[in-house]
């Protein structure tokens, strides 16, 4: 374990964040079990040659203090911590959750509030600093995820530790062609759904800011967007579980939207402006994903999945849509979910979750 824990600490500092001599290094830290790689990053940080500063968050305390948060409050905690965020060169996000529903009971109204004052930090760390978030192996994570803690802990280091310059070599095929691509239709149980994605920057995710990765995203062209959506996958929006999401969708806007729990997504998409608008539109490509954990680092990253986040867009594939959303909703297309059909302009790329292009195999699996 500790062999592999080094190695993981070395991939994150040498590879993902390259982190350089005399750079201030944040790490932002949640759960006992993380304790062991962050004290292998703060010797790998001294050893670099650069400056290791900790954070740790406590999501019982979160929760107290989103019960009684007043906006007069989390804005001075927002100036706080933006000023914190500004002296870092480089931010590493870890979180090792015990309990992932612990938030569960806090009002949607309080929630948004908090989300509001910590928007303003996360994108400063996305569009002004060297980044990467993980979630670390923890008890509940294999629990929830069906897994032993060995096993689990296999998985999560296979996953993190695989070779990602072969997969971003492996996705450049597609690449090209989603920079080629005016209108993309998305078939299932459930979806038909129109967008453009004409002239819009194309992004590889390898490792850089996530770990595990494996995907490759853009945005739709914001009021392009028409027709009804459903996702297989839960998601766990601010620590409550969201299963047969299903939305319709009118010129971009979120025009119904229905879960097993109905009133929360709305009142989540009733935040802000941009909340009923998508910010993100990607493909899920890590070879040793292949089914949903219960956790989005994971599940957004299946091979043989899609997934649309409704909210704010990411600078380096704006669409000009802005919130302090961005969620995360997943579907896979493979048999065992009912299959599906990407089309980009009048060429289906992928089926049941495969692709069929001559130039895509290599996507579908490791060689």
């Amino acid at each position: 374990m500790e062999l592999k824990i080094a190695n993981l600490a070395k991939k994150i500092l040498n590879y993902s964040c390259q982190v350089r001599e005399k750079e201030r290094v944040l790490i932002d830290y949640e759960g006992e079990p993380a304790k062991r790689l962050v004290k292998r990053l703060i010797k790998d940080i001294y050893e670099l040659g650069a400056f290791p500063y900790i954070t740790s968050r406590d999501s019982e305390i979160n929760r107290e203090i989103m019960l009684g948060c007043s906006e007069a409050q989390l804005d001075y905690l927002k100036k706080i911590k933006l000023a914190e965020a500004k002296i870092m060169n480089t931010v590493i996000v870890i979180r090792s959750l015990e309990n992932k529903f612990e938030l569960t009971d806090v009002p949607p109204e309080k929630l948004n509030l908090y989300m509001k004052s910590t928007g303003p930090i996360k994108q400063y760390r996305i569009n002004k600093q060297k980044w990467i978030l993980m979630h670390y192996p923890s008890a509940a994570m294999a629990q929830k995820a069906k897994m032993s803690r060995e096993a689990f802990e296999n998985f999560f280091f296979s996953v993190c530790l695989m070779d990602y310059d072969r997969l971003a070599f492996n996705m450049n095929s597609l690449e090209d062609i989603m920079k080629k691509t005016d209108k993309v239709s998305i078939i299932g149980p459930g979806t038909n759904l129109e967008f453009s994605i004409k002239n819009m920057p194309i992004v590889k995710c390898c490792g850089h800011n996530n770990l595990p990765d494996g995907e490759i995203y853009t945005a739709p062209i914001v009021n392009t967007v028409n027709g009804r959506v459903s996702f297989n996958v839960p998601a766990t929006e601010l620590g409550t579980n969201l299963e047969e999401i299903s939305l319709v969708v009118k010129a971009g806007e979120v025009i119904e939207a229905t879960a097993n729990n109905s009133a929360f997504i709305n009142k989540i998409l009733d935040r802000d402006l941009g909340a009923r608008y998508f910010g993100e539109f990607a493909i899920g490509l890590n070879p040793r994903i292949t089914s949903p954990i219960g956790d989005v680092m994971f599940d957004e990253k299946i091979l043989g999945s899609f997934h649309l986040a409704l909210g704010n867009s990411y600078k380096n594939a704006f669409n000009g849509n802005k919130s302090d959303l961005h969620c995360d909703f997943i579907s896979i297309q493979t048999p065992d979910y009912g299959g599906g059909e990407i089309w980009f302009d009048d060429m289906m790329i992928q089926k049941n979750g495969h692709f069929v292009l001559p130039s895509l195999l290599k996507l579908n699996a490791e060689k």
